[in-house]
Order: structure tokens, then C-alpha cells, then sequence
């Protein structure tokens, strides 16, 4: 007999997206307001999927939902700023306040390594698929968290607050297929 996965308290909210605890402690889901949304954060799942990155996807769960596995938030967001010809990245804290990396405190060097490491290959993995678009720039916002296991990993990327270039969810789409 399968286990009946249900939604319980909300987690937190992020613009346009919210998560839920459920039944399992292992798992959350994430609903987004709008399906364009939902769906185009799956294809950036895949992109990550693709090329050998981790995030707490688990599968789709429903019209706007995804199964994610449940992590402990960090405290800060890293904007990973790309063009055809170059990367970058900047933390910033809950505050706003944009830090270099030698001036964050509270969260561990390795920890501060993955994510810096796995916003940096993410913002160059879109270069193919955003360049189809004809797309020369654009800007991540990406969370990060801790698992059970005690693994930093990537949050879902929402691209409500990303700027990939376009509004156009259903272009993107396409070209992250």
C-alpha cells in the first residue's frame, strides 16, 4: 500500500512560492501561484540535473507543486550575474546587504564553497540554453539549505526571483527543454 503524502503547516513563503511541511519530515512541497512558474522552475531542475549538480528536487507533485526534499534554510542568497563571456557571484544576507565571501561569518567555508561553486556552473550551464533565446545576461537568485544529512544543497531555483533575461515563461520553456 502506498503512503498518502499530505500538506501541512506552511514553511516559509518567497515570493510567489510557498512550502509546506507534510506528513513525511523527509519532504515539503512547493507551491508557486502560477503554473508558468512551477514549470519553468522544474526545467531549471533540469539543467541542474544535467550537468551533475544537486538540488532537493524529488519529482512534480502537482499543477503548480514540486516534491522537494525538506531542508534547514540558510541565512543568505547567492546572485550568481552571468553574460555569454563571464560569471560572477555575491552573498547577501537576509538583511539585503550584498557581502564578499571573506566577510561572511556563521556559515561554514565549505558550505559557503558549494554554493558559490554550484551558483557559478549553474549561471554558465544556461549560457546554451538562454543564448538560443538570444539572451546575453542575466541574474540568479539562489537559496540554499542544509539536508538532514547534513549536505549544504540547492534549493529548487525559483524563477520568480531570477531575471533570466525574459518575462516570457513559455519561451524559456522551450529553450531549457
Amino acid at each position: 500500500m502506498e503512503f498518502e503524502l499530505l500538506k501541512g503547516d506552511l514553511l516559509f513563503s518567497n515570493n510567489g512560492c510557498s512550502v509546506y511541511a507534510t506528513n513525511d519530515v523527509d519532504l515539503a512541497i512547493m507551491e508557486w501561484k502560477d503554473e508558468k512558474a512551477c514549470h519553468l522552475a522544474e526545467k531549471l531542475h533540469g539543467v541542474v540535473k544535467r550537468h551533475a549538480l544537486h538540488s532537493n528536487f524529488v519529482r512534480h507533485f502537482g499543477k503548480c507543486e514540486l516534491l522537494v526534499q525538506r531542508m534547514e534554510p540558510l541565512p543568505l542568497t547567492v546572485r550568481a550575474h552571468s553574460t555569454v563571456n563571464q560569471a560572477s557571484v555575491r552573498f547577501v544576507t537576509d538583511d539585503g546587504e550584498s557581502h564578499a565571501r571573506d566577510e561572511l561569518t556563521g556559515v561554514k567555508r565549505a558550505r559557503l564553497d558549494v554554493m558559490e561553486d554550484t551558483a557559478l556552473h549553474l549561471a554558465r550551464s544556461l549560457r546554451p540554453y538562454l543564448g538560443q533565446a538570444g539572451i546575453k545576461e542575466w541574474e540568479l537568485s539562489l537559496s540554499f539549505g542544509i539536508c538532514p544529512s547534513g549536505e549544504c544543497v540547492l534549493e529548487v531555483p525559483n524563477p520568480l526571483t531570477c531575471d533570466l533575461g525574459s518575462t516570457d515563461y513559455g519561451t524559456l520553456i522551450t529553450y531549457l527543454s
